[in-house]
């Protein structure tokens, strides 16, 4: 994720909650003052330490200050999204935009620092400090400890990957590239559209949810099949009607896989996961039932096999063989043509469990009515779905490389998604 940043195409990503009631400034701030502290790997930077090599370094002192802003006011963006220079900066910025009666608070964080699961600690651990101030009956923090973080590389890779670190240089894992998402037909991106995060959103709510799900179920599927062939599908039609440069390529979707288990300690905001890369091409998506059977079977094997997976032994690799890892990320082929998510219900990866009313997580005088967010968009990967199910609603995010995408093809775009998804479920 280092290497791969560029203020073009910044390797952060975005989560958004959306809340009712009056936001106490001073009493938020102090939150953020005291999760940050919480979290060393949201606190550090990049600089040369240890054998003069790249390392992640304490400041004295770090602040985390909230920028805020009406209710109404727009957080610009001069590129696909905010860069954060970890040489010069943490990896955490923080926005809140209120009025008397509603707030939404926006987080970036860089994804050298933590990955979502983390990033959901942290927010968890500041929405608790916040409403103890409100509520003696609060839950309390859940113990850190700051050394457990030396551990996480062992915890997270299995025997076998390890052994096989020493494997000869031409069996190193190949990316071929893959198709991009097209440039809609005839359309024009201007500078004014790059207003951050621009999110574009479709939420089906429980009712709706609860049908999809069980006809999954009915085909002998989960909601994540159908969402993942969807997801192809959609890929392959727009690119076909869009008249795609590269269509002899494969479609292919990164898809981050957690590594986190229960024997491990709990990590503090971190970076703990690996990638999948489901790669199809269009005659294969276009083959249905196959598609169906192949898709669900392979899902079902990265994820048993994520400990040990060629992604993860390359990650390992890099620091060995540091020129030939800038060389497979530092450059501007086409890794993924979409980047696929599912955080289910973030507020459950919170680090305690916060109070709640019917499904609905009460913090202090606030009440967390709705969330979203999104995943970094590397060039040429120019969108990127995430998933959500809070208050037992199904929440479609994508987020579009603005500087190919206007909002109204990021619309078009999702609009076959869900088109394609219920044609699945029906």
């Amino acid at each position: 994720m280092f290497v791969d940043d560029r203020p073009d195409y910044p390797m952060t990503f975005v989560v958004q909650f959306e809340f009712s009631g009056k936001v106490d400034r001073e009493v938020f701030q102090n939150a953020v003052d005291q999760a940050i502290q919480r979290h060393p790997m949201l606190r550090a930077t990049i600089h040369p330490a240890k054998a003069s090599r790249d390392c992640w370094v304490l400041p004295q002192s770090t602040e985390c200050n909230v920028i805020w802003g009406g209710l109404d006011e727009e957080i610009l963006s001069e590129a696909a999204g905010i860069y954060l220079n970890l040489r010069e900066n943490n990896g955490v910025r923080l926005w809140v935009n209120h009025d008397d009666e509603r707030a939404v608070f926006t987080s970036v964080f860089h994804h050298s620092c933590a990955d979502g699961i983390g990033a959901y600690h942290f927010l968890g651990d500041l929405l608790l400090i916040y409403s103890q101030h409100f509520d003696d009956s609060c839950p309390e923090l859940l113990p850190l400890d700051d050394s457990d973080l030396k551990k996480r590389l062992k915890a997270n890779v299995s025997p076998e990957l390890i052994a096989g670190m020493n494997r000869p240089n031409d069996e190193k894992l190949e990316h071929d590239q893959a198709q991009p998402l097209a440039p809609a037909l005839g359309s024009e991106v201007t500078e004014q559209q790059n207003v951050f995060p621009r999110f574009q959103t479709h939420t089906f709510d429980k009712n709706e949810y609860r049908d999809i799900r069980l006809k999954a179920q009915d085909n002998g599927k989960n909601v994540n099949d159908l969402l993942m062939e969807a997801l192809l599908a959609s890929l392959c039609a727009w690119n076909e009607k869009h008249e795609a440069k590269f269509s002899e390529r494969d479609f292919c979707i990164l898809m981050p896989l957690d590594l986190r288990d229960n024997a491990q300690p709990t990590f503090s905001a971190t970076n703990v996961v690996t990638s999948s890369f489901i790669r199809r091409s269009a005659e294969q998506i276009k083959n249905r039932t196959e598609l169906s059977n192949s898709l669900r079977e392979e899902l079902i094997k990265v994820k048993s096999t994520r400990h040990a997976s060629e992604f993860t032994r390359l990650l390992l690799q890099a620091p060995i063989d540091w020129e030939e890892a800038v060389k497979t990320y530092k450059n501007e082929d086409c890794l993924a043509t979409a980047i696929f998510s599912n955080a289910g219900d973030p507020t459950k990866r919170f680090l305690v469990d916060m109070p709640r009313n019917r499904g609905v997580v009460q913090c202090g005088n606030l009440v967390l009515e709705d969330l979203q967010g999104a995943s970094p968009i590397r060039i040429h990967t120019r969108v990127a779905v995430n998933i959500f199910t809070y208050r037992r609603n199904l929440k479609i995010c994508m987020r579009f490389d603005p500087l190919n995408f206007s909002v109204e093809d990021g619309a078009s775009f999702q609009s076959l998604f869900v088109q394609q998804l219920l044609e699945l479920a029906g």
